[in-house]
């Protein structure tokens, strides 16, 4: 795969574990990979770092959640709103390989029902 542009946007946190988003576009399709813990701080930063995405993004839009240890509500807000926002234009929000903790809170919310999720990896 050819990596046509990337950018990091990360939050410290001075007690644990930090979240970062990694923007990277592959072959023409855009893919965030989401890194630690999405809780009120990430949230705000996934919001800012999903504004461009929206606004002039590809047809499909990846969020890789394969490193995220820890979704809250307001992480699940934010990754709500991004599919609310992409999908009004008439495109998609993909999940991709949620860890176990994120996937049980997007299943206990009832987000499974909606959001577009891939739980397996090809191999």
């Amino acid at each position: 795969m050819m990596e046509d542009a990337s950018s990091e946007l990360v939050v410290p946190d001075g007690e644990g574990e930090s979240f970062s988003a990694f923007n990277v576009h592959l072959d023409g399709t855009a893919v965030m990979v989401l890194r630690g813990q999405l809780d009120m701080r990430g949230a705000e930063l996934l919001r800012d770092a999903m504004d461009g995405l929206v606004r002039t993004g590809p047809p499909a839009v990846i969020l890789d959640l394969s490193d995220l240890s820890f979704l809250d509500s307001a992480g699940l807000a934010a990754l709500i709103r991004a599919h609310r926002e992409i999908s009004r234009q008439d495109r998609r929000l993909i999940l991709r390989w949620p860890e176990a903790q994120p996937l049980g809170v997007l299943e206990l919310s009832g987000a499974l029902d909606f959001l577009h999720i891939e739980v397996e990896r090809d191999i």
